[in-house]
């Protein structure tokens, strides 16, 4: 009779543990509003992972790893963390395009180096109760590993991982299997649970940094500490000064802080992912890349299960994989996507508690955090114009490098966003009219009175009419233009099978199939100088694109634009 034993997570996952790890890479992202449901199958047996085959031979592609230390732990956690270090690579790497290799576990003198990894392990066994959850535990933590995957691997594609970037250093999806019992041949038992490896983060988080009340509910501004903060160092150096770096962290520093954070959510948008966890105790703030002492705070954000990846959420599949604000040059000034209202939670830090709009405002703006609120390209191009006359054997990459002297980055506003979007409407709405009167020539039916070029020319008024005022996404089009081929065959269809019966007589008007009825048979009869078909246009599926800004981001709260 099988034997199954409950483990604390303290037994689970207790320091000195050894766990082997197979290679894995998540099913798309679900479990959230903005990604499709997608439950587990049927089939899979109870304690096993999608999409993961425990019959593979994983002997030159999995890897054993060393806990070190417990970050956070217990039941009724929807994730165990811990510091853990590499005891056995794998002898076959991933591409390096999917996560960073391991870092060497040993130093050039053969002494064994302090772990640099975290493991977060997305374990069901320990999560909340599932009782009247609209899904089961198991299929909870898959959606939990998935998203949160989709997030890392989606900034390690980008180049956008590690220091000195927001998002840490990315090394992988792995599957583990943990001891659950013996079955009724006495032989062990497992479930296999799925995790993700970053680099540790070694400092805290902006919440720890301070002091906060709080009364149910309801918590105050936070109250930064007037103290030095000791950032101790993993590895220990014979000189003790290198062991321990003191910051403090005036007003002047904790600017730095947030404007770091806002830079990173703003490179983010720019990529098309949206931040919805920017809050104190997800941001961290350390004075170290691995073993090496910084002399500037590194600030990173963590924790991204609600991270959204715009291209992969269901709204991409109707308005386009692109979001706008991949369309700017870079990315978007975060005058236009931060307020004080979106860093409430911050308030204390910095922003100061009831802090005045305008005086944020022009914070932000100044030379010394985000620049003024223009058009970077409208700052280089007269430059460039000039170099270029100066010297045109330079690169374009170099030009811009040498030639932007601020202290601030490049940043793209909305106006700019707005002409991208006019232009493009312009040349969408041309190649619109062309495909219209490419098919209107291919349909014999329509050409069969003689009247296709005052056809045409009525087509062509009508596209430039509605362009006006409102556009089709390439997906609307796509779908109009399937069914009008569809008709199309189907008339040729029908007209083969009455090759046989007299020709109908020509008239001086036009019959086509109205789309609103299923039978074939059916049609409406439309005037020949109805502009541009008005009962058989292509759907208009949104609004003017310059008014297209997709989703309410969390740090995208404007009062006063």
């Amino acid at each position: 009779m099988p034997t199954q034993t409950w483990f604390k997570p303290e037994q689970a996952y207790r320091e000195g543990k050894h766990l082997t790890l197979f290679p894995y890479e998540p099913d798309r992202p679900h479990a959230s509003g903005q990604y499709h449901f997608h439950p587990l199958p049927e089939d899979l047996p109870k304690g096993h992972i999608r999409s993961f085959d425990t019959a593979t031979d994983f002997s030159k592609t999995q890897a054993k790893i060393q806990i070190q230390e417990i970050i956070r732990q217990g039941v009724n956690r929807k994730s165990q963390i811990f510091r853990c270090s590499v005891s056995q690579p794998p002898e076959e790497q991933r591409p390096a395009a999917l996560l960073e290799p391991f870092p060497p576990s040993r130093d050039k003198n053969g002494r064994l180096l302090p772990g640099q990894l975290v493991a977060k392990v997305f374990d069901y066994e320990y999560y909340p109760s599932d009782f009247s959850a609209p899904w089961p535990n198991d299929e909870e933590a898959d959606g939990n590993h998935c998203r949160e995957h989709a997030v890392y691997a989606y900034y390690r594609r980008h180049g956008k991982t590690g220091y000195p970037h927001i998002i840490p250093q990315f090394y992988g999806s792995w599957v583990s299997k943990i001891y659950r019992g013996h079955d009724k041949n006495n032989q062990p038992m497992f479930r296999y649970v799925g995790l993700i490896l970053i680099e540790y983060i070694n400092g805290y988080s902006v919440e720890n940094l301070c002091l906060r009340e709080r009364d149910g509910e309801y918590f105050g501004p936070l109250q930064p500490s007037k103290r030095t903060v000791p950032f101790r160092s993993l590895q220990r150096h014979q000189n003790r000064r290198d062991n321990v770096t003191e910051v403090r962290f005036d007003r002047e520093m904790r600017q730095y802080v947030i404007k770091e954070m806002v830079h990173g959510v703003v490179v983010g948008m720019h990529l098309g992912v949206e931040h919805q966890e920017c809050e104190p105790w997800n941001l961290f703030v350390s004075m170290h890349n691995g073993l090496d002492i910084l002399e500037k705070p590194r600030v990173v954000l963590l924790d991204h299960s609600y991270t959204q990846v715009w291209s992969l959420t269901k709204y991409a599949e109707t308005q386009g994989h692109l979001h706008c604000l991949q369309k700017l040059p870079y990315p978007p000034h975060p005058r236009e996507r931060c307020s004080v209202v979106a860093l409430d939670t911050f308030q204390g830090w910095w922003p100061p508690h009831n802090y005045d709009k305008n005086k944020f405002i022009e914070w932000m703006c100044s030379k010394d955090v985000f620049g003024p609120h223009v058009e970077a390209r409208s700052v280089l191009d007269p430059l460039l114009k000039q170099r270029s006359i100066l010297d045109p054997l330079l690169k374009q990459k170099k030009k811009h490098e040498k030639l932007w002297e601020h202290s601030y980055n490049k940043y793209s506003t909305f106006a700019t966003l707005d002409a991208i979007e006019a232009k493009e409407d312009e040349v969408y709405n041309a190649g619109i009219a062309s495909k219209i009167l490419q098919f209107v020539r291919m349909n014999e039916d329509l050409n069969r009175d003689g009247r296709g070029e005052e056809r045409e020319r009525a087509i062509t008024e009508g596209v430039e009419e509605c362009a006006a005022t409102s556009a089709m996404t390439s997906d609307s089009y796509t779908l109009w233009n399937r069914i009008k081929v569809r008709e199309l065959r189907e008339r040729r269809r029908q007209a083969e099978a009455q090759a046989l019966s007299p020709p109908p007589q020509v008239s001086t008007s036009i019959t086509r199939i109205d789309s609103s009825h299923h039978d074939p048979s059916r049609a409406s009869t439309i005037h020949s100088a109805t502009p541009a078909g008005a009962e058989n246009r292509a759907p208009q599926t949104r609004v003017k694109k310059s008014n297209v800004r997709y989703l309410p981001w969390t740090v995208q709260v404007q009062e006063d634009l």
